[in-house]
């Protein structure tokens, strides 16, 4: 497994644990997804959240037979919940608290990484005639990777 999917596996695992039975606003903990598109609410039952990887970008000029270099690799995260039709926002900042809450609680992604930080949210608008509400977290991890054992 590469660094960075274990960085996403491990990013995934805490977006697990949002659930209301924990404490959190909202349940997008129930169903995560590692790359997967919301289709609609029929075929795609709600509360869920979906991480998507962004790209990944060296921060040193890579020697890829000397050490290690250090990478900044972006994310975004995206929760899906139904809601108040004539308040969608409500819902939307209460998934972005969530996630921020969730993913964010420490720097270090239990050791993982060196920084893990938030670049960006967003409250996406309700589509018309749909029942939910899409919020985005974006945000960036730098690490160290060694070239020839990513």
């Amino acid at each position: 497994m590469s660094k960075a999917l274990d960085i996403l596996l491990a990013l995934k695992e805490r977006l697990q644990s949002i659930r209301t039975a924990d404490g959190y606003a909202t349940d997008i903990g129930a169903r995560v997804y590692l790359g997967r598109e919301f289709g609609n609410d029929e075929q795609d039952p709600v509360p869920l959240s979906s991480l998507h990887d962004g790209s990944g970008e060296s921060k040193d000029a890579t020697r890829p037979h000397a050490g290690t270099n250090t990478w900044a690799r972006s994310f975004v995260i995206e929760g899906f919940d139904t809601c108040d039709p004539d308040n969608p926002l409500i819902k939307a900042h209460a998934m972005i608290a969530d996630i921020k809450r969730a993913v964010f609680k420490d720097g270090g992604l239990d050791g993982r990484v060196m920084n893990l930080r938030i670049v960006g949210d967003r409250a996406m608008p309700r589509g018309a005639g749909t029942k939910t509400v899409c919020a985005q977290v974006l945000g960036v991890v730098e690490y160290l990777e060694k070239p020839t054992a990513p």
